[in-house]
């Protein structure tokens, strides 16, 4: 049980990272950024993953 609960609180932070991330961007003028948002806000891990990678993390 506590695996998944770290497993959890890992992919919530990676999910706060990549949020941070495209609200610089969306409030920076770049508009594709909040469609990037609603993604990630909707994305399991595995989607998160690969968010990130395209994010380049």
């Amino acid at each position: 049980m506590k695996k998944n609960n770290k497993k959890d609180s890992e992919t919530e932070k990676l999910r706060e990272r990549l949020l941070f991330e495209a609200e610089g961007a969306a409030f920076s003028g770049i508009g594709p950024a909040l469609v990037e948002m609603v993604e990630i806000e909707q994305a399991d891990e595995k989607e998160l993953k690969k968010i990130a990678k395209r994010m380049g993390f």
